[in-house]
């Protein structure tokens, strides 16, 4: 979802190095570099000797969202918006309070039926913790998808790409005559 977001954006046309911060297996670290992009991934369970460097875009993608320790999220969020040169991406899983219901209470997440942890946001609860940990006012791409701009240039070319749409008047008025 984050990199589709960004893709939607035309942030991944190359033009930018992108880091993936806790990238898990690599899955979508294999599908950038095959797109031709200088991707690069570190995740602390499954590529703990990754390359973890800033880069033009960092992602964070549904990392916050399982990690138990609310101080040790925090640390991910923060150091994962230091490494970003222009943007930061942050996704994690939204619910509502029918859907936690379902679920068994822990500490502030819930352990789901495959006795994992998980921390569910709503979009505003999600886009205030952003805010506070990053100190910058997150942009939503997607439902549980923001962007948290460091490079104004960038956040207003990406904000004004989001509104643009395709004009096709000339040949609806040729039609209408």
């Amino acid at each position: 979802a984050p990199f589709q977001a960004a893709a939607k954006l035309n942030l991944l046309d190359g033009r930018f190095t992108v880091m993936d911060y806790g990238c898990g297996r690599g899955d979508d670290l294999a599908i950038l570099e095959a797109e031709g992009i200088d991707a690069v991934g570190w995740d602390p369970n499954f590529r703990p000797d990754g390359v973890c460097e800033a880069r033009d875009i960092v992602n964070l993608g549904f990392v916050i969202n399982v990690i138990e320790d609310r101080f040790e999220r925090a640390e991910a969020l923060s150091s994962a918006f230091a490494l970003a040169d222009k943007m930061l991406l942050v996704a994690a899983m939204i619910a509502t309070d029918r859907q936690l219901e379902r679920f068994t209470p822990y500490k502030d997440g819930v352990v789901t039926s495959r006795n994992t942890f998980q921390k569910y946001y709503s979009q505003q609860d999600l886009r205030e913790y952003i805010s506070g940990e990053c100190g910058a006012n997150p942009i939503a791409l997607a439902s549980g998808v923001f962007a948290v701009f460091k490079d104004p240039q960038l956040e207003f070319e990406c904000l004004t790409a989001r509104y643009r749409r395709a004009n096709h008047w000339n040949n609806a008025r040729r039609r209408s005559k």
